[in-house]
């Protein structure tokens, strides 16, 4: 998924011709959810919507009084189409409720029965309409809950990894850690996906089980040896076990395969921290700031520095700033008590 956070990134660091192609190229990838996953529900979706998308073109062009509301319409299509990257489900997948915003405007145009629109296509525009709600509503069942959705596809298509997976990380989401452990070493059983090998390590993480999540993303890394997440979670492990020096250099390793990915970046400058390279740390952590600003953690990291380096005020500033960001962020709660009990010592 393409965040605007690193949309933001991009244009930070490259010129804007250089973003606007990443971005497009980034956007292109999400073409392939109606191959891995070929429903014939949402094949058929595609295909109503494509000729919708076709005859709002060509009224777009005539209808110049009506353009506001067609405009609006073909803005939304794409989105009920999932052919821009706002989601990283499949062709039903919730995101898909966004589109019905531009139907309301287009039955405002079809009732007001514009001059130039003939009563043909005025039909045959409803038509289109009716099929593609009702198609879309056929599916509506697996959008009101991600697990049920993911439980569909893996029955449907059991040879496919990334359904396992996501499966996998709903069960882990409602506590069911057994079952999503099956899900990932199935995943993994079927062509070795990254992120199983990823969500599989992060249990152990969890768990504080460090040197078995070493040995998964070790293994994960045969198959995958450039794999940023894959390579980020090691370090993280690397980084629970006091391996300091190794988790900097994986962490600067993902740095230099994606120099806008703000976890990378992150994960360094905690082991900074942890290796009390203060001065480096800020520096990393300011540069990011200015990049995105409304980045909680970030922030967080920023205080925490301050506060080994005794500058309880600076400190204080950047939790506060977390919590105005997100209220309810417990780390920033948490550090801001202590530095109250430092006060009250004082």
């Amino acid at each position: 998924e393409v965040s605007f956070d690193r949309l933001i990134a991009q244009i930070n660091f490259l010129n804007p011709l250089e973003a606007l192609g990443l971005y497009v190229k980034n956007m292109f990838m999400f073409w392939d959810l109606a191959i891995v996953y070929p429903s014939e529900e949402s094949l058929f979706i595609r295909l109503i919507g494509a000729m919708v998308l076709l005859f709002l073109g060509g009224m777009f062009i005539r209808e110049k009084k009506y353009r506001a509301a067609i405009l609006f319409a073909l803005c939304f299509l794409p989105l009920t189409l999932q052919l821009l990257p706002l989601g990283h489900a499949i062709a039903a997948d919730r995101y898909m409720y966004l589109g019905y915003g531009g139907w309301v405007f287009l039955l405002c145009v079809v009732l007001r029965r514009p001059s130039k629109i003939q009563s043909l296509n005025a039909m045959l525009l409803a038509f289109l309409m009716l099929v593609f709600s009702l198609s879309s509503l056929r599916l509506s069942q697996y959008w009101t809950s991600t697990q049920p959705l993911w439980e569909y596809q893996v029955l449907k298509y059991p040879n496919h990894s990334m359904a396992y997976v996501n499966r996998g990380v709903e069960y882990i989401k409602t506590h069911k850690i057994h079952m999503g452990l099956k899900d990932f070493k199935k995943a993994i059983a079927i062509d070795h996906h990254p992120m199983a090998y990823v969500h599989l390590a992060r249990v152990q993480i969890q768990q504080s089980q460090y040197n078995k999540a070493v040995e998964i993303l070790r293994q994960g890394q045969i198959y995958h040896p450039q794999n940023i997440k894959i390579l980020n979670n090691l370090g993280v492990a690397y980084k629970k076990l006091g391996l300091f020096d190794k988790a900097q250099a994986l962490f600067e390793h993902c740095t230099k395969l994606d120099s806008l990915d703000d976890l990378s970046h992150i994960n360094l400058a905690s082991v900074y921290i942890a290796k009390e390279q203060f001065k480096n740390a800020e520096e990393l952590l300011l540069k990011w700031q200015a990049i995105m600003p409304l980045h909680p953690e970030i922030k967080l990291l920023l205080g925490n520095t301050y506060a080994y380096m005794k500058q309880y005020n600076l400190a204080k500033k950047k939790y506060l700033q977390v919590l105005a960001i997100d209220s309810s962020h417990a780390r920033a709660k948490e550090n801001l008590k202590k530095l109250e009990q430092i006060e009250i010592k004082k």
